[in-house]
């Protein structure tokens, strides 16, 4: 049963060596493992914090002829190794070596745990057998709660520090960045811009109205009824009803009959024309504003909220006028005279 633990591949060359010279310290297995076990605490350096992993032969041979290093659960199990190596039974334990006396009572706590190699021999069975390596390298950063220190153990004869050395990099580029906020600057200034062109006519719009109804009410009660039907003509000439030729009278045709419709018509035919020239009333021009108002509405209801907006917007009503002789505004009358000056001169 014990014969079990004594199973092992073929030594490496480094191994073969080593335990020739174990041979040669006596005769009983116990010089021998003593031997083995005691040239890997004096000659190997234990380095890092020692998680168990496999360790193979070839890992075994680099500790004993290459860089001389291992943690702390290689170097317990290459002396595993080496005892099976020399046909003496071995496994690796686990437990917990000393403690700490705190107030008279002995406190054992994870960093006072170690690994170490069994070994079987005739008449005494398994025997833990610890040691600690001769020599360590320091390790960074180490949890000190879960740090085994012990004093016996020899700093190792090379130089652990931890070194940071600047390197010069260049920056990265701000080029794309530099072109991506261009692009966007443009993108947020044309669309600035197409909301201004989009919204300006509608705003000029606002303002020329009231200037003309201001100098129309100056003007007197025939003046306001001939704005107020021109008024309702731009309108619809924004909903696409221009019809720049048609009279009060034969834009009625143009649409369904309507009474509303039908008495501006012929309130503006006979106050502008007829027989109604000479006896114009405010209040006739009242409502004439009111039927106008009433129209603008009505055409404007029934149409759906994308033609409102562009209605709003539009520029025909700007750029092709119904009765541009009812702008009475200073400004206009005098485009016109210098217009009728240039005519005249020509």
């Amino acid at each position: 049963e014990v014969q079990r633990f004594a199973k092992i591949g073929d030594p490496p060359p480094a191994v073969v060596d080593l335990l020739n010279q174990a041979r040669a310290k006596g005769p009983s297995d116990w010089e021998h493992f003593d031997f083995l076990r005691t040239w890997v605490l004096d000659n190997v350096t234990a380095t890092g914090a020692g998680a168990p992993k496999s360790v193979t032969p070839e890992r075994v041979q680099e500790m004993i002829a290459g860089d001389k290093k291992g943690t702390p659960f290689e170097i317990v199990a290459a002396q595993a190794m080496l005892a099976r190596w020399a046909g003496i039974p071995s496994r690796i334990g686990y437990g917990f070596d000393g403690g700490e006396v705190v107030n008279d009572v002995l406190e054992v706590r994870p960093r006072h745990g170690a690994s170490f190699p069994e070994i079987y021999l005739p008449g005494y069975k398994w025997l833990p057998v610890i040691g600690t390596p001769k020599k360590a390298e320091p390790t960074v950063g180490n949890d000190p709660n879960f740090t085994k220190v012990d004093p016996s153990v020899l700093p190792s004869d090379d130089i652990s520090v931890q070194v940071f050395l600047p390197i010069i990099v260049d920056p990265p580029s701000v080029l794309p960045q530099q072109i991506l906020r261009g692009v966007l600057l443009a993108a947020l200034l044309a669309l600035l811009g197409l909301l201004i062109y989009s919204t300006y006519p509608g705003l000029v719009k606002i303002r020329t109205r009231a200037r003309r109804r201001g100098a129309a009410l100056d003007a007197g009660p025939r003046a306001r009824i001939a704005l107020a039907y021109a008024e309702w003509r731009d309108f619809a000439t924004d909903f696409g009803f221009r019809h720049p030729g048609d009279t009060p009278l034969m834009y009625l045709d143009r649409f369904i009959e309507d009474p509303e419709h039908i008495e501006l018509a012929w309130l503006t035919t006979r106050a502008l024309w007829g027989d109604l020239q000479d006896e114009v009333t405010p209040d006739m021009a009242a409502a004439a504003e009111e039927l106008s108002k009433a129209l603008r509405r009505r055409l404007a209801s029934v149409q759906p909220a994308t033609v409102r907006a562009v209605a709003a917007v539009s520029r025909l009503s700007l750029r092709y006028p119904y009765a541009p002789d009812t702008d009475l505004t200073p400004r206009h009358l005098e485009r016109e005279e210098r217009k009728r000056a240039a005519t005249t001169a020509a």
